[in-house]
């Protein structure tokens, strides 16, 4: 993993990613995913591929939509986003193995206590190639 790579993916990177003020073209939140369903598979490659032809962007899970609050995944959601060959193999048939995401997961301090576990996906912005439109 280059070092580019490595500081988006990184714990400080997260952080200041839950910092943002809102959503934007290149940061969303999500509360939870399960890779087993075609439909949750189907949503994740339609924010990755939108976020790739928009110059790239990250995808924080664990998050509440609506409040934002910081509510963790759960240890299935763990588990299907426990690295970017899992994750890049369940998007393959969607994004055509073209955007290759990369993927970190972190336990944070959680404001109400304890710990939670978040995890924090990055989608590389999309190769265009002469001739050729987007992905």
């Amino acid at each position: 993993m280059s070092q580019d790579s490595a500081s988006e993916l990184s714990l400080k990177r997260l952080l200041s990613l839950l910092d943002s003020p809102c959503e934007t073209a290149d940061l969303d939140f999500k509360e939870t995913i399960d890779l087993e369903k075609p439909r949750d598979r189907v949503e994740l490659a339609k924010d990755v591929l939108a976020m790739a032809n928009s110059a790239g962007g990250h995808i924080v899970f664990g998050i509440e939509d609506t409040s934002r609050r910081r509510v963790g995944i759960s240890t299935e959601a763990s588990a299907a986003l426990r690295d970017a060959k899992t994750v890049n193999d369940k998007l393959k048939k969607y994004c055509g193995g073209y955007i290759k995401v990369l993927v970190a997961q972190y336990e944070i301090d959680d404001p109400a206590g304890g710990r939670i576990r978040l995890a924090l996906i990055h989608v590389p912005a999309a190769e265009v190639y002469e001739g050729s439109a987007n992905v």
